[in-house]
């Protein structure tokens, strides 16, 4: 992925439509991962969130923002 915004999320959340809307009016280019099909997300949020299923979590280049 070489897009330097990632967002893990799930298509359902309130945070993550919010979050897709302020990147979008922003013109922000960003990669949306949807951590229920991918197993590989799902095990990465929690890992990078002291264990909470928290979302949606950017990436930011190599940091992370909770």
């Amino acid at each position: 992925m070489n897009v330097p915004i990632r967002m893990y999320a799930t298509s359902w959340g309130p945070g993550y439509r919010s979050a897709r809307e302020y990147l979008r009016e922003r013109q922000m280019p960003f990669a949306e991962i949807d951590i229920e099909a991918h197993a590989e997300a799902a095990e990465f949020v929690p890992r990078v969130n002291s264990g909470k299923r928290k979302v949606p979590t950017l990436i930011l280049g190599e940091r992370i923002e909770e």
